[in-house]
């Protein structure tokens, strides 16, 4: 945790480049951030960053003063960024706000461009709940960075997350990887507490523990969210019987029954939870719901949200016919026309014909069941084809 001397020129000016973090945006930080190291450098290189970003003088000289500290969030202000932080002492102004157990609080939700967490994550004995909190904080669009240990770093934190974590978060929730790196240094093999014997892999004690190393690996990650969903909690694997349109099912009448208990009855009396964006959608309520209860995760009801929703993705893939109460009444209306034609010729015989084809085209064509934005283009798409038909079917009724 804290900036050192170049953070301002090597991070937030790279943010502010790549329009990660946008001019006069909101930003939040995990952990009230101070300057650690030569506080002298430190002012330096902080006026070369406001310079380069175009700060009057008037503004540097007041960021800068000697006669004051060196605040991280002054610097943010003075460029126009709308700054925040959380922690649990309210340090340098901060909010207080407990990353481990806490819920995001419903005025801050979709309410920030960017989240920070410089270092603040491996120190919860929840780490999960932070990345929770990150995603309920971003706008649709909005950029998250973590910076934190991957492994080593020996008595520093409580909690890493693995690398499979990491990439299991990206895919479990969309978003969009902006940048990925991890930096690998190297440390003495020392231990804090010496109740704990080291040894080597055979068993045998080992000796001289000067004359290893323990590797150090600091991942840093940015990424983008992409969706207005609920967040889903990265899982190791989901284990789906060969049968797995029958597990969705039997998922989605657990969750159900579980809603009912949560939310009541008449609230999901008539909702589908085998559907995708229903279940999404339960899910999202429930998690509404604990949120008013008490300032707590991880119940059992998010758990069976996850699994389902998991379940319902997976069988998302699968074709599916849409239900043809407009391609029906098209065809209807090209029957009484046919029969009309026969009748009597129509001007507009051509007309019919192609309404006849595209609503015959657009009955047969199958659309996948997925929540992918294509793929409701591609619905999307297809309905208006039936609404084409229909009014070419229409004009061709007309003498």
């Amino acid at each position: 945790m804290g900036y050192n001397a170049d953070y301002f020129n090597s991070h937030t000016a790279n943010w502010l480049e790549k329009g990660w973090l946008p001019r006069g945006g909101r930003l939040i930080e995990f952990g009230g951030q101070e300057f650690y190291g030569d506080q002298g450098a430190a002012r330096r290189r902080v006026r070369t960053f406001l310079t380069d970003q175009r700060v009057s003088e008037e503004a540097i000289e007041t960021v800068t003063s000697t006669g004051q500290p060196l605040l991280v969030a002054s610097i943010y202000r003075s460029i126009g960024i709308d700054y925040h932080s959380t922690d649990v002492d309210r340090a340098y102004g901060a909010e207080y706000f407990d990353l481990n157990t806490f819920a995001t609080p419903l005025h801050l939700r979709a309410a920030f461009d960017f989240v920070n967490n410089e270092g603040t994550i491996e120190h919860l004995i929840n780490p999960i709940n932070g990345f929770h909190v990150a995603h309920e904080l971003l706008k649709v669009g909005g950029v998250a960075r973590h910076s934190a240990p991957l492994t080593g770093h020996r008595d520093h934190g409580m909690v890493y997350p693995t690398i499979k974590f990491y990439t299991t978060l990206l895919g479990e929730n969309r978003y969009e990887l902006l940048d990925g790196s991890i930096s690998i240094t190297s440390s003495p093999l020392e231990f804090c507490d010496d109740r704990f014997e080291l040894r080597h892999g055979d068993g045998t004690p080992l000796e001289d523990a000067s004359r290893h190393t323990l590797t150090d690996a600091w991942i840093q990650i940015i990424y983008r969210k992409t969706r207005p969903d609920a967040f889903r909690i990265p899982t190791d694997h989901l284990q789906l019987s060969p049968d797995v349109r029958a597990q969705a099912a039997q998922l989605a009448s657990n969750f159900q029954v579980l809603a009912e208990t949560r939310l009541g009855k008449d609230a999901v009396r008539g909702t589908d939870a085998t559907r995708f964006e229903e279940a999404a959608e339960l899910q999202r309520r429930a998690q509404e719901h604990d949120r008013s209860m008490a300032n707590t995760r991880f119940s059992v009801m998010d758990r069976h949200a996850n699994a389902l929703v998991r379940s319902i993705d997976t069988l998302s893939e699968r074709p599916f016919r849409p239900k043809p109460t407009l391609p029906a009444t098209s065809l209807l209306c090209a029957v009484s026309n046919a029969a009309a034609l026969f009748l009597r010729p129509q001007p507009h015989a051509a007309t019919f014909a192609a309404g006849f084809f595209i609503a015959t085209i657009s009955t047969l064509v199958s659309i996948p069941n997925s929540p992918d934005p294509k793929a409701r283009i591609i619905r999307h798409g297809i309905r208006g084809l039936w609404l084409i038909s229909a009014a070419l079917f229409a004009i061709g009724m007309l003498p």
